[in-house]
């Protein structure tokens, strides 16, 4: 009679126990189903109604590279908040490449000054196309003079990096003995821009930096290598804010995400659907190598009437891009692009032979994932 009333309290036990249990993961289920509502609703602001994706330019003869996904990542000189569309030149270009296999992510800069066929426009600076059509016209850029299929962007005032490197708690960066001068140069204008106050950087080596000092690091292009260099430091700032959002608890990347939504600083007609996937995915990211384009280039050519960035042989230049991101062995540029090629090449003057592969590593970022 004891044993049966004992076996009659451990079954009641074992049912209170997988009550509680139930209990706990349904708990647990509607707290996940509220972040990822609060975070829909959180990204829904971030999308651009008026993006019309009729209007992007793709080259008849290219189609879309199989296995990676492309994402246009353009920074604005604006200096409003409330400003991510068209009437902005989009001073950081960078062509995002990822592999959904390895999941590595590759960086690659259109410098801004890049002399460029804007679609359905004359041939101009490559960061004048933002300003001439918004992101519409921006990505049609990319996609004829590249070759590319870019459908997906993402627009960032650049003072967003402030709120976002602060949430982080800063970022490791080697100042150097050239860079610190125009760093702090650049400080000050960020303090008027801003309103906030933040010491100078005092010293050079290896610190970390604040979102203030940080984004005025990446300004600098007064130093050696001028804008090539610029957009080397904005690579190894985007690795490292990478990095250390992977790290991340949810805390701070909600804060992250109330901070620079809740400014209008992010634009993107990226859905809410594959937000949520990417940021799902990744801490299997990983960063591999960033460059430049063009590869071969003189950098002081006026043709816009202003110094222009001219390709030494544009269609060479298209060829060493997409075995960079793509890994593409000999890859046939379209007739779009050698028509681009030839045409550059009889208005400027400007033939491949004229420089030599710039074979320089791309110092800055080498490691730069890794640290």
């Amino acid at each position: 009679m004891a044993s049966s009333k004992q076996a009659k309290n451990k079954r009641k036990k074992a049912r209170r126990k997988r009550r509680i249990v139930i209990f706990i993961i349904e708990i647990v289920i509607v707290i996940i189903l509220l972040v990822v509502l609060y975070l829909w609703q959180l990204f829904s602001r971030m999308q651009d109604p008026d993006f019309n994706k009729n209007a992007v330019h793709k080259n008849e003869e290219v189609e879309k590279t199989q296995g990676f996904r492309t994402i246009a990542l353009f920074g604005l000189d604006s200096r409003e908040n409330d400003s991510l569309g068209k009437d902005n030149h989009s001073d950081t270009i960078i062509i995002a490449s990822i592999n959904n296999k390895t999941k590595e992510v590759k960086l690659a800069s259109v410098y801004r000054d890049t002399y460029v066929k804007i679609p359905e426009d004359d041939y101009n600076k490559a960061n004048s196309a933002y300003f001439l059509g918004g992101p519409e016209k921006a990505i049609s850029m990319l996609n004829m003079n590249l070759d590319l299929v870019i459908d997906e962007y993402v627009t960032v005032n650049f003072m967003a990096l402030v709120d976002v490197i602060d949430e982080l708690g800063g970022i490791e960066i080697n100042v150097t003995e050239s860079e610190i001068q125009h760093l702090n140069n650049y400080l000050v204008e960020n303090r008027k821009i801003t309103g906030k106050d933040t010491p100078d950087v005092a010293s050079t080596g290896l610190q970390n930096l604040n979102g203030m000092q940080a984004t005025a690091y990446c300004r600098i292009r007064y130093t050696g290598g001028d804008d090539y260099r610029r957009t080397e430091r904005q690579r190894l700032v985007i690795s490292k804010i990478f990095e250390k959002v992977k790290k991340s608890d949810p805390v701070t990347l909600t804060k992250i995400a109330n901070s620079v939504i809740g400014e209008n600083m992010v634009n993107t007609n990226i859905s809410q659907t594959e937000i949520l996937k990417l940021l799902t995915d990744a801490p299997s990211y990983k960063f591999g190598e960033t460059t430049g384009f063009p590869y071969t280039k003189i950098a002081d050519k006026k043709v816009t009437g202003l110094d222009d960035v001219v390709a030494c042989g544009f269609a060479y230049n298209v060829k060493k891009l997409h075995k960079f991101l793509y890994g593409e062995e000999n890859y046939p540029v379209s007739s779009t692009v050698q028509e681009i090629s030839d045409y550059i090449m009889n208005k400027t003057g400007v033939e491949t032979e004229e420089m030599e592969e710039d074979t320089t590593p791309d110092t800055l970022t080498e490691g730069a994932a890794t640290q």
